[in-house]
């Protein structure tokens, strides 16, 4: 029995992440000296350090009399058997022929039938009370010892319907009172493509071994704690994230998918080795089980992705995401419903599966891993350890190796890391709400002198207020008309009517109301020169381009809207000089607007998204191009169907920070005829009723997708008319919602490919 490959790879681990972080180093050497403790509980009851050579039986004997079973340990039943091929014979019978190896792969060219095992063994000392431990005996059988039944599993009989199968493995006790002990097995099978007793060589597959009874005891109940202790850890972790689920709504399903792939860790384990669900149910259907123990097995590759992909949704997506799931969910189905004698001719594919699944995992993350995901380090670990233990069980389930399972230390490790980052995170928690109350308290300890300040401030600032009031009212009628030009200004640069029609395959409407003099909003509509576009981002033939970009300044007023005739500038400017690339235009207006905002010493920033617009008229077909940090991009095709693009990982803020190329990136949309797109500014979704509600863009979906089938401007009229009946639902809607008090500027963008 060799040692599992978890203690080499946790050891491995330990040392590649030492180096970073010290604790980390600890977790992966402790889960392998656990990994190791528990392999070595099993080892111990089975063989020395230095065994002797193992006897094989030979002609039906198995001579054991000068094996030390206290200081040599259990012995495994391999070699020459004694056989009758299609006979249920009694224990007085004697043997046809004897069969080196199991009665499988076709004897004489089936795989089903039923026969009778005879061996003989020659113990050293008479009178002790020995065992036999048998493991997986496919499908019935009954072992008979000096004629007397001793252990059995389902019903053996000559056909399929008088044979009821059942997976059992079981403990036989007998004394040898002669110091020979005459060994029958009745084995019947006609359920399941692998009947076995016994391999002919000695390998990781042996079913029947034999020992004292302490020692075939120990051995199994070693076996038992270690697989109740990884059920017990995986359901009260599979407990505790789908608790998560029930109390959390807002979970981003990634609490759901971990806690059902412990869950179905916990069901395989059930289901598999020494079969725990036997203990609960003696009489478990061998169908049902065998059935629930492929379908969870399997079940732990789509759970596994789509685990991953609530923690990297932008790598772990896309047509392989849906063909694995749609593949998963046919295997899953058919293991189900398929009786167990077809699961053969299905193994080759769920090996192949398996493989595809973890090739696509480990690159996935470790593409996550390079792109700096959180945590994403730690998980690839955990991936990469499962990868490796799943790879060993699927070349020793094809006979190329024999090492045992070793994919569920694999899992228990890497559900033990996503313990532990949990754990983190929620130390993290307790941590900033303990810092959090201790500012509060300062904050309550300085509260009373920050008053008496405060009045004695107030009081000085009154008589001051009083004295400034007279300059204030000059101040404002110099202000109010310098805000009339620079709104005056902003208007002026706006697209002209002219211009949303100038093209003859578009259908254009866009507008901008301010909620003070001068708005925060801003968009524009400019064409451009299609030779200049990058290759990569415009149709091979296309004939028109133009660029649209919208943006929103936090905040109104007069520095607000300096801001975004500033940014219309900008834009403009990079254009007429022919630099077309997003990326280069949003690096460089940030780096701008950012030292304009320093020297004008103001809290500002915005939002800003470029769209880039080709248009090929002889294949009738549009391509979108959509950069920077802004609102969710509405897609609205031609039969009405909405599409959200979140913009949320395509760019950052404009004037936070000095260097923000690296956070841009480019995602691409392409609209066929009558398809088209909705752009728009915080001030539709929040704007509020009456009551506090805010309008939301759901309701504003509802509207787009509701009128689509119109021209341009009357489905911006009607979203706008919706907007304004929901501000005031007493006002008059004949009158224009520009005439309405905002609280926030409005700018909404309607383009359809016509």
């Amino acid at each position: 029995m060799k040692t599992p490959l978890c203690r080499p790879i946790c050891t491995l681990m330990c040392y590649l992440d030492w180096r970073r972080s010290s604790w980390l180093g600890l977790g992966w050497l402790g889960l392998g000296v656990l990994c190791s403790l528990a392999w070595g509980q099993v080892e111990a009851t089975t063989q020395q350090d230095n065994p002797p050579a193992i006897p094989r039986a030979e002609q039906g004997v198995l001579d054991l009399r000068t094996w030390d079973f206290e200081q040599d340990g259990i012995v495994p039943i391999y070699g020459e058997l004694g056989f009758r091929w299609l006979e249920l014979a009694s224990p007085t019978d004697t043997p046809d022929t004897y069969l080196s190896g199991a009665w499988k792969n076709g004897f004489p060219s089936t795989d089903y039938g039923y026969a009778t095992y005879y061996l003989t063994l020659l113990l050293p000392e008479r009178g002790l009370p020995y065992g036999i431990k048998l493991e997986e005996l496919h499908t019935a059988y009954e072992l008979r010892i000096n004629g007397d039944l001793a252990a059995g599993a389902g019903q053996v009989g000559p056909d399929r319907a008088s044979t009821r199968a059942q997976h059992q493995p079981q403990l036989a006790f007998f004394e040898a009172t002669t110091g020979r002990v005459d060994l029958t097995v009745q084995l019947a099978n006609f359920r399941y493509p692998n009947p076995m007793l016994t391999p002919s060589e000695l390998d990781g597959n042996i079913t029947m071994r034999v020992g004292t009874a302490r020692q075939v005891t120990a051995l199994r109940e070693s076996k038992l704690i270690l697989e109740l202790f990884m059920i017990g850890a995986f359901l009260i972790i599979a407990l505790y994230h789908l608790s998560i689920v029930l109390l959390r709504a807002r979970d981003n399903g990634s609490s759901l998918y971990f806690g059902l792939f412990c869950l179905m860790l916990a069901v395989r384990d059930i289901t598999n080795g020494e079969i725990v669900a036997t203990f609960l149910v003696p009489r478990l259907p061998f169908e049902l089980q065998l059935s629930v123990d492929y379908a969870a097995a399997i079940s732990l590759g789509i759970l596994f992705v789509w685990y991953l992909h609530t923690l990297f949704p932008h790598e772990v997506k896309g047509l392989w995401l849906r063909v694995l799931t749609t593949v998963y969910i046919v295997v899953i189905g058919s293991l189900l419903v398929l009786p167990a004698r077809t699961f053969g001719t299905i193994e080759p594919i769920l090996l192949v599966l398996g493989l595809i699944t973890i090739l696509y995992l480990t690159v996935t993350v470790s593409l996550a891993t390079y792109r700096k995901r959180e945590s994403s380090r730690l998980i690839l670990a955990g991936v990469v350890l499962i990868a490796a233990t799943s790879l060993v069980d699927i070349i020793d389930f094809a006979d190329i190796i024999n090492t045992g399972t070793l994919s569920s230390y694999g899992f228990l490790a890497f559900v033990l890391v996503q313990a532990f980052l949990i754990a983190q995170r929620g130390a993290q928690a307790y941590d900033d709400l303990e810092a959090l109350g201790q500012a509060l308290e300062q904050s309550n300890d300085e509260l009373e002198t920050r008053v008496s300040v405060r009045t004695a401030d107030l009081e000085r600032a009154n008589r001051e207020i009083y004295a400034l009031n007279g300059q204030l009212h000059a101040e404002n009628v110099r202000m109010g008309g310098e805000l009339d030009i620079t709104r005056r200004l902003q208007e002026l640069l706006l697209p002209a009517p002219e211009e949303l029609t100038a093209f003859a395959h578009l259908d254009i409407a866009a507008t901008n109301l301010s909620a003070s003099e001068v708005a925060g909003d801003y968009y524009d509509i400019l064409p451009l020169d299609v030779r200049k576009l990058p290759f990569e981002s415009r149709l091979a033939d296309a004939q028109t381009a133009l660029m649209i970009s919208i943006g929103d300044v936090t905040g109104h007023g007069l520095e607000s809207g300096m801001l975004m005739l500033m940014t219309q500038m900008g834009v403009r400017t990079l254009l007429e000089v022919g630099d077309y690339d997003p990326v280069m235009m949003l690096d460089a207006l940030n780096r701008s607007l950012q030292k304009n905002i320093d020297r004008m010493a103001v809290d500002k920033s915005l939002t800003l998204a470029l769209v880039h617009y080709c248009y090929d008229e002889l294949a009738q077909q549009g391509q979108l191009y959509v950069s920077g940090q802004h609102e969710t991009l509405l897609v609205v095709r031609a039969d009405g169907q909405l599409e959200s693009h979140d913009t949320l990982d395509l760019g950052f803020p404009l004037g936070l920070t000095d260097n923000i190329r690296s956070l841009i990136a480019t995602h691409t949309v392409t609209l066929a005829p009558g398809d088209g797109f909705v752009l728009y500014t915080d001030g539709i979704p929040e704007a509020p009723a009456p009551d506090g509600q805010l309008y939301g863009l759901e309701r504003m979906s509802n509207i787009v997708q509701q009128h689509w089938q119109q021209p341009a401007q009357r489905i911006q009229d009607m979203l706008l008319q919706d907007v304004h009946a929901h501000i005031d639902p007493q006002a008059d809607l004949s009158q224009d919602i520009a005439n309405q008090e905002l609280d926030d500027d409005i700018t909404v963008v309607v383009f359809k490919q016509v």
